[in-house]
């Protein structure tokens, strides 16, 4: 150009004249193309630019005109294993899986009824190894050399997918253990966030809210403040941890005011998000009991002497005024060999002992576990009050839980986050074949009766359980089998390794595994402790059935019924109606009833004037 910038011509030259071959004149003409050039070299630009992209990047890319392809990356090689050769052979569809290519025509369809619309989809491959991959395919047709051409993108998910069916799948056996068990459950994230609220249709007046409206909604939106600062706080612990957590707390819930023993696992949910199972036990029953058994602790010692525990009271300057109980032994004492010893000259190493004391004395009821020696006991302390209501000392029983301790501290120890609801669950599950053989059993299932779960596993469920039960538990086996999905409750004896008789609380539930086999889910509770509540109840009440029949058997001159003798010698030791209803299983109105009627027939004016006189008379013992 007269500038001096270069530029491109397409020169033509044709010869003019009537000699060919010695043409007189040539006609030139010269045609810029200098912007077609330039367009040619940026098109062959783009293409090293997309190939360049294409060999380097980690997603699987092809280029198909409909009959072959023109172009597959070294990515899609790699996800596949088939060679750069074997793909310009082939065609996109043969390694989709029969399972997903009918998506294929839809997106087909798709293109043709809206060509400008994004083609997406996530489709199951197979390797040429035979190996299945999920990929998210997304496509999109456009002019290539002259021709409409497909290009592919495809992302290796299978690792995602995998993860979700994963997670499905554990949400499911969430479910399935959930509706076997009789506790409420309650899977929550780091902020206190109901996810799932599981519950038997008769457990749901036990929750604080319809399960509904609970779901999706954090503790500080349903519950009271202080509750949900003390549950949030517990979800917190278990998280920073990984360690299960328990608590009692009570609650007004649809069903009135009802206890509950909350325990709480992680649940490793495999995203690296952070959840909690809580499991929430009604224990208002057995709060009920404990109730009724401290109130009448101090006239069941003699009782309790035969007990594997200790019983032991102090005066106001923690001098024992009592020390009694089978379970000295494991001490190295005798019965009463510490009488007149302050607390610090009888442990000094164990300051918590004279702490009890102190908030005993402080009107206080203290349960606390304590270890002295290799040993450890629960000691529970209540006052001890004068008759005018003084606290004169301290009385209380210590339980021997050295083998629940040990087995706690194994099982913490052993614990890094199984699976929730099973290994991780502090609750005893088995699952149980047809024939009666354990298939599984959690670790603490195993431990509460003294072995691993390993020795358990093949054996028959009948051998743990006592002798003379094990016929009763094959027919309710039995008449399970018959009604499955029903959920049957039974309470039975086991036996622990080492003979030990315990008695358990089961929920059982038939059902039928991924391949139609009968199976059953054990969920088993220990209530020894309850037992021994009320066999001492039990004992009591026949203590004073037996005084009082001695009592109608000599005659009295105030013709007082057998009931009412009964009710008299319990006023004589200074309980209260409410107390007494307790004891002989009987109502308030009726113990009322009964003291009125006492009180008429001796012509007493007071309780205490009628108690005084039956036993000067020798009416009662």
């Amino acid at each position: 150009r007269p500038n001096g910038e270069a530029y491109c011509v397409e020169l033509s030259v044709q010869p003019i004249g009537p000699d060919a071959q010695r043409p007189e004149h040539f006609l030139a003409t010269a045609i810029d193309i200098t912007q077609h050039r330039l367009a040619e070299d940026a098109l062959r630009q783009s293409e090293a630019n997309f190939r360049a992209l294409a060999e380097t990047l980690t997603a699987s890319i092809f280029i198909n005109n409909g009959y072959q392809m023109l172009y597959v990356n070294p990515s899609a090689c790699a996800l596949t294993g088939h060679s750069r050769e074997e793909w310009m052979k082939m065609m996109p569809r043969e390694i989709v899986h029969e399972d997903t290519r009918h998506l294929l025509v839809s997106l087909w369809r798709q293109y043709q009824k809206d060509p400008d619309s994004r083609l997406q989809a996530d489709l199951r491959i197979k390797t040429k190894s035979g190996e299945e991959r999920w990929v998210e395919f997304s496509g999109a047709f456009l002019e290539y050399g002259g021709e409409t051409v497909l290009l592919g993108t495809a992302f290796d998910i299978t690792a995602r997918r995998r993860s979700e069916e994963a997670r499905r799948a554990e949400e499911a056996r969430l479910r399935a253990f959930a509706n076997a068990v009789p506790d409420i459950a309650f899977v929550l994230d780091r902020e206190g966030r109901y996810l799932e609220v599981l519950a038997l249709p008769q457990r749901q007046r036990l929750l604080y809210s319809d399960a509904v409206n609970l779901k999706g909604r954090l503790l500080h939106e349903v519950l009271p403040k202080e509750s949900a600062d003390l549950f949030l706080s517990v979800i917190h612990k278990t998280i920073e941890t990984g360690q299960p957590q328990s608590l009692e707390y009570t609650l007004s819930v649809q069903a009135g005011d009802e206890w509950f023993e909350g325990r709480t696992a992680p649940l490793d949910t495999g995203d690296g998000e952070a959840l909690v199972v809580w499991l929430a036990h009604d224990i208002t029953e057995r709060k009920a009991s404990e109730e009724a058994l401290r109130s009448s602790e101090e006239r069941l010692r003699t009782l309790l002497y035969n007990a594997p525990v200790v019983l032991f009271a102090f005066d106001r300057e923690s001098r024992y005024i009592l020390s009694e109980g089978k379970a000295l032994d494991l001490l190295g004492r005798e019965p009463g060999q510490v009488i007149g010893m302050t607390i610090s000259q009888v442990h000094p190493t164990v300051p918590a002992i004279y702490e009890n004391f102190q908030r005993a004395m402080a009107g206080e009821v203290v349960v606390d576990d304590v270890k002295v020696g290799d040993r450890w006991w629960t000691a529970s302390s209540a006052p001890l009050r004068s008759a005018a209501g003084h606290i004169n000392g301290v009385i209380g029983v210590a339980v021997d839980i050295t083998e629940r301790k040990n087995a706690e501290e194994a099982l913490r120890a052993s614990e890094e986050r199984y699976r929730a609801l099973y290994q991780d669950n502090p609750a005893m599950y088995f699952t149980v074949a047809d024939d009666g053989t354990v298939l599984s059993v959690n670790q603490f299932g195993a431990n509460q009766l003294g072995y691993e779960a390993e020795e358990l596993v093949g054996t028959s469920v009948l051998d743990i359980f006592h002798r003379a039960d094990r016929a009763a538990v094959k027919r309710q086996l039995s008449s399970l089998a018959r009604d499955v999905s029903a959920l049957r409750s039974w309470e039975f004896r086991k036996l622990r390794k080492g003979g030990e008789v315990i008695w358990v609380k089961e929920l059982v539930r038939a059902v039928r595994d991924a391949q139609g086999k009968l199976m059953f889910l054990v969920v088993c509770e220990d209530i020894t402790e309850r037992k021994q509540m009320e066999e001492a109840l039990q004992a009591l009440r026949e203590e004073l059935e037996q005084k009082a029949e001695r009592a109608v058997a000599r005659g009295n001159r105030y013709g007082l019924s057998f009931r009412e003798i009964t009710v008299l010698q319990m006023v004589l030791t200074g309980k209260s109606d409410k107390e007494i209803s307790l004891v002989l299983g009987i109502r308030h109105s009726t113990v009322s009833k009964h003291v009125a009627n006492v009180l008429k027939k001796m012509g007493a004016a007071s309780r205490t004037e009628a108690g005084i006189r039956a036993w000067r008379e020798g009416l009662i013992e």
